[in-house]
């Protein structure tokens, strides 16, 4: 996003710019500035009506997995080479996590956080996280504002799922 507006910015700001000119002119400048800015009649969301504060920057974490449970996953911050003092709760990703009981038909019932047998009709599949949750993982999460992430009270990170954990027909060997 901020590179297409850029290129827009270039693009419209080249038709005043000739050779030799500096393309941190201040011509150039007020263009890019007067693009950014809200459409004339629209104001900007504040936290009040449920946005983020413009201020507020996303703070995005590595931590070592401990605990697994239907919604959330347990683990401490890790930097790669010292282990945090604290367990932090993390939510699962919506649709990884062992809360869903009914999606376009399909019901499903859950046997533990990571196995849940799906049924559409007379048909049923058990189905696994894969790749499963393991104590010892590595996973990143984003803490989200204002105490929470929308799903859960008092958890304030989200696990951002980079390892693209999905729920799948389990192997029947």
């Amino acid at each position: 996003m901020a590179r297409k507006t850029r290129r827009l910015v270039v693009r419209q700001g080249l038709r005043n710019w000739r050779r030799g000119d500096d393309l941190r002119d201040a011509r150039h400048h007020n263009q890019e500035h007067q693009i950014l800015q809200p459409a004339a009649g629209v104001d900007p969301a504040s936290p009040e009506q449920g946005e983020f504060p413009r201020n507020y920057h996303h703070e995005v974490r590595r931590f070592e997995i401990n605990g697994i449970s239907n919604a959330t996953l347990t683990g401490k911050m890790w930097d790669g080479t010292t282990l945090g003092a604290n367990n932090v709760e993390i939510q699962r990703n919506y649709l990884t996590a062992a809360l869903v009981t009914a999606w376009n038909g399909i019901t499903y019932v859950y046997t533990n956080p990571q196995l849940r047998v799906a049924t559409l009709g007379v048909d049923t599949e058990d189905q696994v996280v894969v790749p499963a949750y393991v104590a010892g993982d590595e996973i990143w999460a984003i803490r989200l504002p204002r105490g929470g992430t929308g799903g859960i009270v008092g958890v304030d990170w989200l696990d951002l799922n980079l390892d693209a954990r999905a729920w799948a027909k389990q192997n029947d060997e």
